[in-house]
Formats: structure tokens, sequence, C-alpha cells
């Protein structure tokens, strides 16, 4: 069958409608390998079998986590109720454990001397607290659950015999093939297992560490570096437009480098690099935001452009309040600089409102942009994350700007500590 044929015949699958989980998995199986042999270069198709994966991991979760509590519903993450302060009050409780209402959950990442500490009892009060949680996202969840598991498993013997926190453990585990899918979240894995997982607790937690807490002095081992993160996510990615013209801000993945290239990134108002968000969903999401403006952007209104003359713009910065009763925010803003949106302003809501589903209970999402219907212009600001609906702006923001709201400070600490 030639290439031309299998797209057609993959696409038209693609599209059957009340496809059972066996047939997805199929379907998937199918084309990724004909994605891997290159087959291949239509990013539109990777991206339906992408959403595909997604989905069908979210059928897997709810079949295996009917009663895990993760959000009352199975872990489906688009039915979960938007509450970033539980997955803040999570969060930092692997930093601080003695501020009021939060989890027992930093010694589960962090080692201890033992001497005057029941490790088995907090464990406990820890799978109490674990139990107890709702609303958070799915992968966060099932990380929490293989740490906490994997501790039930291993910990005990861990310390009678070597009389140390496994964390501080520096000898390899074995991981039985019992324990592979639960604990692949946190070690590494998949089918087939593979042989490169991490293979101790410190080194599988600072992985983890790097998932959820952004610092520029802790080091890559236990911390994403905020800039490097937002680099990786759109120098690599790639849009191929129907004429098969691979579109990359990398001039390695380009087949026409006019449009765009690494120095359009402008970092220069990155102000904010230390803080902490569960941040594989925030991934997702930015990987959607750069293959847009990969394929929609313009310069009022126009493309293509001179290369020169375009700018993503990247800032970070904090938003306190001066009430009490008010939230702290890290602010993290990207700007396709003189952007416009072309296909109404309506049409583009409703793409926001069906992406934004994975940002749910980790981050607040304003967008504000400039619709342009036939050279007419109006000015809007939009909460999509949580939604309310859009107001028209008296004048623009220079471009398609998403601002993500990360919570900083909880209002109830700022009275503790003030």
């Amino acid at each position: 069958m030639k290439n031309s044929d299998k797209y057609s015949f993959i696409n038209n699958l693609l599209d059957k409608p009340n496809l059972n989980a066996h047939q997805e998995k199929k379907i998937i199986q199918l084309a990724l390998k004909e994605i891997e042999k290159g087959s291949f270069i239509d990013k539109d198709l990777e991206k339906r079998v992408e959403k595909l994966e997604q989905k069908l991991s979210e059928k897997s979760s709810n079949m295996e986590g009917e009663s895990n509590g993760s959000d009352g519903k199975g872990g489906k993450n688009h039915f979960i109720n938007h509450d970033p302060e539980t997955v803040y009050k999570v969060l930092q409780s692997f930093k601080i454990h003695d501020l009021k209402n939060l989890y027992a959950f930093k010694y589960l990442v962090h080692g201890l001397d033992l001497e005057d500490f029941d490790f088995q009892e907090y464990l406990k009060k820890s799978e109490s607290d674990f139990k107890s949680l709702k609303n958070i996202p799915i992968v966060l969840y099932k990380n929490l659950e293989a740490l906490i598991y994997s501790y039930k498993i291993f910990s005990d013997d861990i310390i009678k015999v070597h009389g140390c926190h496994p964390f501080e453990y520096n000898q390899k585990i074995t991981i039985d093939e019992a324990y592979k899918e639960k604990l692949k979240h946190l070690f590494g894995g998949g089918n087939p297992y593979k042989k490169d997982h991490y293979n101790n607790f410190n080194t599988a937690i600072q992985r983890f560490k790097t998932k959820y807490r952004f610092d520029t002095t802790a080091g890559n081992s236990e911390a994403s570096n905020l800039k490097t993160f937002l680099v990786n996510i759109f120098k690599y990615n790639t849009y191929t437009d129907e004429n098969h013209v691979a579109h990359s801000f990398s001039k390695d993945r380009a087949t026409d480098g006019t449009l765009f290239n690494e120095n359009q990134f402008d970092f220069s108002e990155l102000k904010e690099e230390n803080f902490m968000v569960w941040n594989p969903p925030l991934k997702q999401f930015l990987k959607w935001i750069a293959y847009g403006i990969l394929q929609h952007s313009n310069i009022n209104g126009k493309r293509p452009f001179n290369s020169s003359e375009k700018k993503i713009v990247f800032r970070s910065y904090k938003s306190m309040s001066i009430r009490k009763n008010e939230n702290d925010y890290i602010i993290l803003e990207i700007l396709d600089k003189d952007s416009q949106i072309l296909k109404g302003k309506n049409n583009f809501i409703d793409f926001l409102n069906d992406e934004v589903k994975q940002l749910k209970s980790v981050c607040d999402l304003e967008v504000s942009f400039t619709a342009n219907n036939n050279n007419h212009y109006k000015h809007f600001k939009a909460s999509i994350l949580p939604y309310k609906k859009h107001v028209q702006l008296p004048k623009g923001e220079n471009g398609l700007l998403y601002k993500f709201k990360i919570l900083e400070k909880l209002a109830y600490e700022k009275n503790i500590t003030n």
C-alpha cells in the first residue's frame, strides 16, 4: 500500500464514530508504527493520534481508579472541578511540613534522621491524606500513588536493614513484575518495560521534583529551569502545512526557515523563575500554543511576514495583592507579538475551551487578542479558566497574549506571616 493510501486509510479510521477501546488502541498502534517509520510528515495526523492516545489513557484511568478520589469520577481531567488551591497545597507540602492545612507529604521526597521519627506512622498519615485528595490532575495523582505504594513495598526492609530513609538509600532496587505497572509513573518503565528506568528512590524522586518545581539555583537534577523549559517546548515543535513545508523555530526541523527562527524568542522580561506548579499539563498546553503560532501567526493579519519583525515575548512577574483575603500569583505571559485572530473570536474561544481542560487545577488562564474581521478590529479579554464571559477592550495588547496565573501564596498564608 502506498504511503498516501495508508495516510487516507488511517485518517478514515480516526473519523469513525463509536470506536471501542480495543479498536482505538489498534489504530494508535498502526498510526504510531507508520509515523515512527517516517511514512508521514503531516503533524495534523500525529496530533490526532496524540489526542486519541490521551483519550484512551483517560478511559483506562477511569477504569482503574473509579474510587481513587482524584476527582470523584475516576480521574478524567475534564470532569474535575478547577481547584488550583488544593494542588498548590499539595506542592507546598512537598516543601513544608508544619503549615496549617497542608498534607503529610514532605518526607516522601526528603530524607531525615529516623532516630526520633516513626516513618511508618508518617507513611500511614501520608496515605490517609492521599486518599482524601480530590480535583487534582490524574498524572500528579498517579505519581503520588506510585510514591506511596513504593514506600509500602520497600521502606520497611530498607529502614530495618540499612537504618536510613529510602530517599537516602543509594543502592538499586529490584521492581518485581507485579509492581511494574503501578510504579512506572514514578520509576519509569512502560510496555515493554525499559531497562533504563530509575533504579533507586533518590533518582526517581529528584526526577519527580522537576515536574513541579522551577528553580534557577537547584540544578537540573531536582528542578526545572523555566527558560530551558520554554525553549525546549517552542524550539522543537513543527507544523507541516498542506504543501508539506515544515515550519519550526529550529533550523534543523524547518524546511522553510523564512518565517520562524530561534532569534524571535524574547526572554528579556522573564523576571520570576523560582516557583512551584504541576508542569506536565502546562507543558502540553504550551505545545499547543507553539504549534498554533507556527500554523497561524501573522503580523497585523498578514502572512507570510519578515521573520526579523516577529517576536515571541516571554514574561514572568509577581502579582501581589494588597488585600489579605486575596492570593498572590506568579504571572507567566506568552505574547505572539502583533498577531491577530482571523477566523473569528467565537471559534478561537471554542478552541481554547476545548484545549484548556488539561490545565484544570493547575493554574488560571486568561487570553487577550485582537479579532480581525475584514479589517474591522475588535479587542477582547477572555478568562478561559475559570471560565467567564469575554469582555471587549478599548485597545489591544499588541498581539495574542496568553496569561497564566500560578499561585504563589494563599491568602491564609499571608495572614499567618504578615
